[in-house]
């Protein structure tokens, strides 16, 4: 699991000079950290979690976290798949002069799929974070982006910023990467229930006889 230090070291924005690196943002670090080492088990993933500091969470801790996961429970509950279940754990860690959090899921649909989630949150960002930063972790090249006026999946960035990573190809079972800033004024704040920061991602649980 330590191979994964030497993607933490400063990330560069991609066409600038080797002498112009970027300092890591909290929530690219904490992603990298928490998110990355141990990500195809959720009891191996909240135990490590706890290791490196991050603090157990409630709902009430804040309103926005509250409110994201009051309809992220929602979107898992499905009337048409009753034995579809999402278990969670919340965490809360100081970093630089901000109060991060970290989601874990662990969404189970029998005889379909077992996915592992991780999700940093910063409510309090004011500003996005260089996608670079990102790309330099996952060694990987953003997929698509919301800023790409060309693009179908572009977005007005007074409502949304998004970057997108397909499946890093050093990291199996690994599905898409999401980095998203929405503005505090942003109408889709009602919508996704808080404002700022999210990075995001998820991956496969291997089956009991993929692991023997």
């Amino acid at each position: 699991m330590r191979q994964l230090a030497p993607y933490l070291v400063s990330a560069l924005f991609i066409g600038a000079s080797a002498n112009s690196a970027l300092a890591i943002s909290p929530v690219v670090d904490a992603f990298g950290e928490a998110c990355l080492p141990v990500r195809l088990s959720f009891e191996k993933s909240k135990t490590h979690a706890e290791t490196i500091g991050w603090k157990l969470a409630l709902e009430s801790d804040d309103p926005e976290l509250e409110k994201v996961m009051e309809k992220s429970v929602a979107a898992a509950n499905d009337p048409e798949n009753p034995d579809w279940k999402m278990a969670y754990n919340l965490y809360s860690k100081q970093a630089n002069n901000k109060r991060l959090y970290l989601v874990m899921t662990r969404f189970y649909a029998p005889d379909v799929i077992t996915l592992i989630g991780c999700y940093i949150y910063d409510f309090d960002a004011s500003e996005p974070v260089e996608p670079e930063q990102v790309s330099a972790l996952l060694k990987h090249k953003i997929a698509y982006s919301s800023l790409n006026k060309s693009g179908d999946a572009y977005a007005d960035p007074a409502k949304i910023i998004t970057h997108v990573w397909g499946p890093p190809p050093s990291l199996p079972r690994q599905f898409d990467t999401y980095l998203s800033y929405i503005p505090k004024n942003s109408p889709l704040v009602e919508k996704t229930g808080f404002s700022g920061i999210v990075l995001k991602s998820s991956a496969s649980e291997p089956r009991p006889e993929e692991t023997k």
